[in-house]
């Protein structure tokens, strides 16, 4: 191939990379799903009795859960991520206590949990933890999905997230004050591009300009 063609090719790659890399916004998550998954996602629909029934009844679960460790009972951890694992749990439990087909899907990563209704009908949901102080603001991480060969997602389903905000009383001790319930339907999502590098990569020898050390007991594997 002559140096023209090579130049040619390479402008090319370099325009479609900079197509490809652009930011996404508002992307609508339903979409992604079914993009990254080949499954849908089914929108609520409060007309109809069997949706109906299904919000009542993980609605009163999360009024079960909130109300003990509102009331009662605390919730123990560092931060609010502690305390998101053990609540997933708690929520399973209570669900199961109501008649609920529910379980923890435990690889990490979207979704959080599974049920099935009285009509085998299959919906996901996400649980979120958040303390008072930081709901307004939030991140743009507050929610993430990232695509993966094994996903979590095996049928067409309803998505939902129940955001709860909690309020630590003493350090390590939070108890719920209240929750939100969101049909992911009407989720929409921004994609950022990343490239990324571990260690071996960064610190390949051919890269190093010059090191010194302290102590290199224990680093063998980082020479």
């Amino acid at each position: 191939m002559s140096s023209k063609n090579v130049e040619w090719e390479l402008e090319n790659l370099k325009d479609f990379a900079k197509k490809v890399l652009q930011p996404l916004k508002e992307v609508a998550f339903p979409v992604i799903v079914e993009a990254t998954t080949g499954k849908k996602i089914i929108k609520i629909d409060l007309e109809k009795e069997e949706d109906k029934e299904l919000i009542e009844g993980i609605k009163q679960v999360a009024h079960k859960v909130s109300e003990k460790y509102y009331e009662n009972e605390e919730l123990i951890g560092n931060r609010p991520n502690d305390v998101s694992e053990p609540l997933e749990q708690i929520f399973v439990d209570e669900l199961i206590n109501e008649g609920i087909e529910g379980k923890r899907l435990k690889r990490k990563g979207y979704p959080d949990l599974e049920i099935k209704d009285k009509k085998d009908r299959r919906t996901y949901i996400e649980i979120k933890v958040s303390r008072i102080e930081n709901v307004e603001k939030g991140s743009p991480r507050n929610f993430y999905y990232k695509p993966s060969k094994k996903t979590k997602i095996k049928e067409d389903a309803r998505h939902l997230l129940f955001g709860f905000v909690i309020k630590e009383r003493i350090p390590k001790h939070w108890k719920i004050l209240g929750w939100k319930l969101v049909d992911l339907a009407h989720l929409k999502v921004n994609f950022k591009p990343e490239f990324n590098a571990d260690n071996k990569e960064i610190y390949k020898e051919e890269a190093i300009i010059a090191e010194e050390w302290m102590e290199k007991q224990g680093l063998e594997k980082f020479s």
